[in-house]
């Protein structure tokens, strides 16, 4: 099960709610452009409809009713296949068996980058860190609010923004790693930036900046928000999936795949606005699909 709760992290997905808790088994796909009737038929399970994003299990029978495509891509090797309508195939690790109708039409794979980035194994944060997010009950209040970044960057040389209005004397900001306070700043109460100084921030190490108002000595209200720079290794990673996505975009800008793939691993690195970002241009190719609302919705929940 912890194996499972791992896949799913990685990729930031929103099926996990609906797939069974007891021994299920680790996911070895997921359905990425999808149109018309395309069915998944799990063993023991209802029929469930298949939308962009839905993971996929080892026996899982794909069927996509006339008229409609099933994309698929594996994520142990990459590989990619396209189910046309009227047809079925069986889900294997490396492969789409066809079980009915037309055979699966391989597509071009995925890279070893994005491969490499599928199959690790998500961490997550400390909960040493974690430990201290907790919104103030007057988060909503006169105070400093939507604190962005809020996740992962690319640049240590980081502008930290919040919103208002503020009531106080001063703000106080202070950025953490969880065991010392790393940088801390008294600002005036009009501001809504903080530049990091050079050197504060180290790639790779997770920390917690936080906007506290002060008045008479006392704090008040407060913000706060995790912070992440990039190992060089991520950055690297990133730009070249980056480059793969917008040539894959160029050869067919109605093809929502590229699109997905690189929103899962901003989302898996916590670069939060550009995963939004992706995932929002996917769903202007298919406004109605379940799996990328739910995605966004899961993005919109504040940290």
């Amino acid at each position: 099960m912890n194996e499972l709760r791992a896949i799913f992290l990685t990729l930031g997905l929103a099926t996990v709610a609906a797939l069974p808790s007891a021994a299920a088994p680790q996911a070895v796909g997921q359905l990425l452009n999808v149109t018309g009737r395309v069915e998944v038929q799990r063993a023991g399970q209802p029929v469930r409809k298949g939308t962009l994003l839905f993971q996929l299990q080892p026996g899982d029978l794909l069927v996509v009713r006339e008229g409609g495509v099933a994309e698929v891509v594996l994520f142990k090797n990459g590989a990619r296949f396209s189910l046309p309508g009227d047809s079925a195939a069986r889900v294997e690790p490396l492969a789409l068996q066809p079980r009915s109708g037309p055979a699966p039409k391989p597509l071009k794979g995925l890279s070893l980058v994005f491969v490499r980035q599928m199959n690790t194994v998500y961490k997550p944060p400390s909960t040493r860190i974690l430990g201290v997010l907790v919104r103030s009950a007057d988060e909503d209040g006169l105070g400093p609010c939507q604190p962005s970044p809020s996740g992962a960057v690319r640049d240590a040389a980081e502008t930290l923004h919040w919103v208002g209005p503020i009531e106080g004397q001063q703000l106080r900001l202070r950025i953490s790693d969880g065991r010392r306070t790393v940088c801390r700043a008294d600002l005036p109460p009009a501001a809504r930036e903080f530049k990091v100084p050079p050197s504060t921030l180290k790639p790779g190490v997770q920390y917690v900046w936080s906007v506290t108002t002060v008045a008479d000595g006392e704090s008040g209200h407060e913000c706060r928000a995790p912070l992440r720079v990039l190992l060089p290794r991520e950055r690297t990673e990133v730009e070249a999936m980056e480059r793969e996505t917008a040539a894959a975009r160029r050869q067919d800008a109605n093809d929502p795949a590229p699109l997905l793939l690189i929103a899962q691993v901003y989302e898996r690195l916590g670069l939060r606005d550009d995963a939004r970002a992706a995932y929002q241009a996917a769903q202007r190719l298919r406004p109605d699909d379940e799996g990328v609302r739910a995605a966004l919705a899961r993005l919109s929940v504040k940290g």
